[in-house]
């Protein structure tokens, strides 16, 4: 069965969240939350900052970071996947801040078949997305930043590779009582396509990702923050973003997440994830996400549990700030 299910992992590789959501595109590993903290908010991150893994959903994000944040992020999710994280974000130099941010998933020993169906040697699959961003303030309450990504995918003996860029902005605005609201939109893997090494030169276009997203930060005796990101997936461009959701190359899907701080050191947190195809009335375990953060000194831990889609087991995904 563990084989079978890694075969299933192999067809949906790039392109394949669970072989349910599998749309046959390229790295789609890029559309999982990266990091503890963003997956149990639901991956609804695109109207945060100070967070340098945010940079995978929207470079203005950076533009909050005043001190050197580094943070290290991985989650096993079972049948030979693992993916992690390194994010990077320093103080600002002339008003600019800056983040980087290396994005690592990998399938390690899938088995093999000719064309005949008979076994051969097993494989693996590696896929890495880096970021290099710039954020900066506009003003008293707009940000604005961009980022560039190189996209490398070896499988087996073959390897691709690629490059896009991100751009985004976020309306940060402080509120009566102390609360805060924020907006952010952002647009990310513009350009992107992974072109092969092989003798065909295939080039596999990574879809654009568009963010609006919004959040709403409550100073109560609980601290709370209420976020929500809807994420819009094309494959052909922004004139797409106004068809029908039944375009063909087109997805869309929400993010939403809850994080609550009960004590200065704890918080605790969760999230859904679904498409725009379901309703909060027919969302599965398996769409939602559970976490929490303790602090220490300089120090974050972060913990976010989710049932894996594809082999319906737990999954946990652990990190480290300093």
């Amino acid at each position: 069965m563990k084989k079978a299910m890694a075969v299933i992992v192999l067809m949906a590789l790039a392109g394949g969240v669970s072989a349910e959501e599998w749309t046959g595109q390229a790295a789609a590993y890029l559309d999982l939350p990266a990091g503890a903290r963003p997956l149990g908010l639901g991956g609804a991150i695109g109207s945060l900052g100070g967070d340098p893994l945010y940079l995978h959903g929207n470079p203005a994000s950076l533009a909050e970071l005043e001190q050197t944040a580094v943070e290290f992020s991985y989650s096993d999710r079972t049948l030979g996947r693992r993916h992690a994280q390194l994010a990077l974000g320093l103080p600002p130099m002339n008003r600019l801040h800056l983040g980087l941010l290396a994005n690592l998933y990998s399938v390690s020993d899938i088995p093999g078949m000719n064309a005949s169906g008979d076994p051969t040697d097993s494989y693996n699959n590696t896929e890495l997305a880096l970021s290099v961003g710039c954020g900066t303030a506009l003003g008293q309450w707009f940000r604005a930043g961009v980022a560039g990504r190189f996209y490398t995918q070896s499988l087996s003996s073959n390897s691709a590779k690629g490059m896009g860029f991100d751009v985004g902005v976020q309306f940060v605005k402080p509120m009566s009582g102390g609360s805060m609201v924020r907006i952010g939109v952002s647009a990310t893997h513009l350009g992107a396509s992974l072109k092969w090494n092989t003798s065909s030169q295939v080039e596999e276009e990574i879809p654009n990702t568009y963010r609006a997203a919004i959040s709403y930060e409550l100073p109560m005796r609980v601290r709370t923050l209420l976020a929500y990101d809807y994420i819009v997936r094309s494959h052909g461009g922004p004139e797409q973003l106004f068809g029908s959701s039944g375009d063909t190359g087109r997805g869309l899907s929400h993010a939403c997440g809850l994080e609550l701080w009960p004590h200065p050191i704890l918080a605790l947190r969760t999230g859904v994830m679904f498409d725009d195809s379901l309703g909060f009335d027919s969302l599965e375990l398996d769409e939602m996400a559970f976490g929490a953060s303790i602090l220490w000194r300089k120090f974050r831990m972060d913990y976010a549990y989710r049932v894996d889609p594809i082999a319906g087991r737990s999954s946990s995904t652990v990190a480290l700030r300093i």
